[in-house]
């Protein structure tokens, strides 16, 4: 896990806070590797902007949400993610289905 910023000096409640959503994408997840979470913030228009990215099997899955508040613009960024990767377990596994299926002759 890699965070990094821009523009803000990271506390250790927002560390943690990143660390934790990290920890839970791996509880559902547990063969991810290389995650990586860039925080910016935009003093011009008083914006956070988070940045993910996770590399999962073959994939990198990524997703940056920008908003006014860190902790909400941090969750909609790795709730995001975790939408894709329901959405790439459900791939998998109508793949898995579709490949098992015998053939009609």
């Amino acid at each position: 896990m890699n965070i990094t910023a821009k523009g803000v000096t990271l506390t250790e409640s927002m560390k943690t806070l990143v660390a934790e959503r990290f920890t839970h994408l791996e509880s559902h997840t547990p063969d991810m590797d290389k995650m990586h979470c860039h925080i910016t913030y935009h003093e011009s228009y008083q914006e956070f902007e988070c940045e993910v990215s996770v590399h999962h099997g073959k994939k990198t899955l990524f997703a940056k949400e920008r908003g006014a508040e860190f902790k909400s613009t941090l969750m909609h960024t790795f709730y995001a993610v975790e939408h894709q990767l329901e959405k790439q377990k459900t791939q998998q596994i109508s793949k898995q289905k579709h490949s098992s299926m015998p053939l009609e002759q």
